[in-house]
Formats: C-alpha cells, structure tokens, sequence
C-alpha cells in the first residue's frame, strides 16, 4: 500500500513538472492592433487648379487679377483710321466722242506736290477712262517751261487724226500753266526730238503754248 502510495505520488510530481515545462512553451495572449505593423495612412489634399504649394486662394485671386490687368494692357487699341485728304484739281481732257476739250476735276491727295509730272499723270490717267491711251516718254522744265516728250507709237503722235492730235496737245498744255504759276510755256517733243507728225512740225525747242 505504501508501494503504491509512492507511485501516486511520483505519477503526479511528473505530471507537475511536465505541465511547468508546457507552460513556458505556449503563450496564450490577445491581439492587439497597436503592436502590429504601422501603416501611413495620411492623405494629401490636392492643391486648387492654378494654386501653388503654399499659396492661399487670396493668393491665386491676386495672381489672376494681375495676368487680366498684364493682358489688358497689352491688348492693342484699334485706332481710328482716317480718310485720305484730298483736293480738287481742274484739267482738261478730251472727249472722245467729239473729239473737243473739256474740263474735269479730278482728285489729287492733299499731301501730293504739285509738279508738272504729277498733272501731266492726272491728265493721261482721265483720257485713259475716256480710252485715248497717250504715250509719255518723259516730263522736265527748263527755265519756265514744261518739256513734254511723247513716245512715238502711241497718240498724240500716231493712231489719231489731226482733230484728236491737237486736242490732246491743248488739254495738256491748258492744264499745266493754269495749275503751276512757275511755268507758262510748254514744249512738246517726241522721244526727245523735234515733234513733226503728219499734221504739226515743232522745232526741238519750239514753244507749242504760251500761257498768260
């Protein structure tokens, strides 16, 4: 009985030491969250459109107001256009219906001097409308006359009978001393010589008008 008694015993010291031992091999504990891994979890605003790091929406709306102001201000200001000043000039031309001069007024820019070369245009470019195309060879002066020198395969000189040749003559003659008071005697040549046509002969300095 003893006998047993000690077995007993030694059965439970055994069983006493084999539990000591377990519970130093498991851990039985709870979970906390805490202890686990961190994770970043902040978030980041996205900033306004337009809007720097560091700058406020006063910020922005100052900026905004500044580039309206820098973009008025480089808009271009249409200016007005003004129209051409011009002044009336009377020339004679001829009409090429009857062949007989007659006066018109044509426009001339106010800014344009007066020349002989600039009357002379004005008095071709009108007989031009009236389909009488009259060769200039060249325009000059010379004391107080006017030289007009003629080309000599277009009118006065040729194409034209003796009515529209001396037509032609007198309107731009008439034009040229009652515009310029510095002249009063024109010359007319045909290429730089003497003018001697089928109806009219001129000496190469023959004075063709006189004016008063």
């Amino acid at each position: 009985m003893e006998r047993f008694n000690k077995k007993i015993l030694l059965i439970i010291m055994l069983l006493g030491i084999f539990l000591l031992t377990g519970c130093n091999k498991f851990h039985f504990g709870t979970f906390n969250a805490s202890e686990g891994e961190k994770t970043n979890s902040e978030v980041t605003l996205a900033p306004d459109e337009g809007k720097l790091d560091g700058q406020t929406s006063e910020d922005t709306k100052i900026k905004a107001d500044k580039e309206d102001v820098s973009t008025q201000d480089n808009t271009p200001t249409p200016s007005t256009i003004q129209p051409v000043a011009n002044i009336d000039l009377p020339i004679y031309i001829v009409n090429v219906d009857t062949g007989e001069i007659e006066t018109k007024t044509a426009l001339v820019s106010k800014d344009s001097e007066l020349t002989p070369e600039l009357i002379v245009d004005t008095v071709i470019e009108s007989m031009a409308d009236q389909s009488i195309v009259v060769g200039i060879d060249s325009v000059s002066t010379k004391g107080d006359s006017v030289i007009v020198s003629f080309t000599k395969d277009q009118a006065p000189f040729s194409d034209l009978g003796a009515s529209y040749e001396s037509a032609i003559l007198d309107a731009i003659a008439q034009s040229l001393t009652e515009n310029l008071a510095d002249y009063n005697k024109v010359i007319y040549r045909v290429e730089g010589k003497a003018y001697i046509s089928g109806h009219i002969e001129l000496g190469v300095d023959d004075v063709y008008f006189e004016g008063n």
